[in-house]
């Protein structure tokens, strides 16, 4: 009798954790092989792209990726010095200013930068295509991080 309450038991409990398995986000309408690439530059929601818009997108990617991940590793650098410098005993306030000043020129430059390789696609798409990039790059119907479809987090009133 045991035994079997116990066989019961288990079948119920093993048939309530498949209740809560729930499907992936899974790779949606608009995977394919060659969009992988484009996938992970945002480009999937940019509609009829041309076999050749893609070619060229991923090679502008690319290269932007070469200039940008060294710039990267250059401002990582950068945070590490100035994060040696504030935690010295006797911090050398100009160090840490010309330290500031070379993290904002870095920074700047990583901004160009991706401001370019934006107008370079944009330049690849046609005029229906650059409506959505247009509104990718407003970040339109993308979720914010710390907010929740716009609207702040509660704070609570303790």
């Amino acid at each position: 009798m045991k035994t079997r309450i116990f066989t019961t038991a288990i079948m119920m409990f093993l048939i309530s954790l498949a209740s809560f398995g729930q499907p992936g986000m899974g790779y949606g309408p608009c995977h394919d092989m060659n969009k992988d690439s484009l996938k992970m530059a945002g480009m999937t929601g940019i509609p009829n792209l041309t076999d050749e818009q893609m070619e060229q997108i991923k090679t502008l990617r690319t290269e932007h990726l070469k200039t940008v991940t060294k710039k990267r590793n250059l401002l990582k650098e950068k945070r590490a010095h100035l994060t040696v410098l504030m935690t010295q005993d006797h911090p050398d306030q100009k160090a840490i200013d010309k330290t500031i000043g070379e993290i904002n020129l870095i920074r700047g430059e990583l901004l160009k930068e991706r401001v370019g390789m934006q107008l370079k696609i944009r330049n690849l798409l046609t005029d229906e295509q650059k409506v959505y990039f247009d509104k990718k790059l407003s970040g339109m119907g993308m979720h914010k991080k710390g907010k929740r479809h716009g609207k702040h987090p509660k704070r609570s009133m303790r």
